[in-house]
């Protein structure tokens, strides 16, 4: 299930009940899911290995997805573990068409659906 919203519990205990296999993640994409799981792994045998870095997110989306990125949420999370401080109040939503074609550079066409995200991890000495 690629989704932001739902129950997460509820969804966890659902699939555990009815005994298949199943991917629960806040996106589909192969590669993404990839890319969260490694991000997940490393969290977990590294924690605190980037204490006193510095994280700046932002992401955008069409402009009828009305809540934040689960996906920013979930990467935002890992880097949590690693040791980085940060509130994910701190993300950086982008909804304007205009905002979205000059700074990020979504092509016209691709304005009503879309996902752009940027990470910028910076050390404490901004190297």
């Amino acid at each position: 299930m690629g989704t932001t919203g739902g129950d997460r519990d509820q969804l966890y205990k659902t699939v555990e009940e009815s005994k298949v296999f199943a991917v629960i993640s806040p996106q589909m994409g192969k590669q993404v899911v990839a890319f969260l799981a490694a991000m997940e792994i490393m969290a977990e045998q590294f924690p605190g290995a980037f204490s006193g870095y510095s994280l700046q997110v932002m992401e955008s989306h069409q402009a009828s997805k009305l809540d934040t990125s689960g996906t920013a949420k979930a990467v935002a999370s890992c880097f949590q573990k690693l040791g980085v401080s940060f509130d994910m109040d701190q993300i950086q939503m982008i909804r304007d068409s205009k905002q979205q074609i000059e700074t990020v550079g979504v092509p016209e066409e691709h304005l009503a659906a879309h996902a752009f995200h940027l990470y910028h991890l910076a050390s404490p000495d901004e190297t």
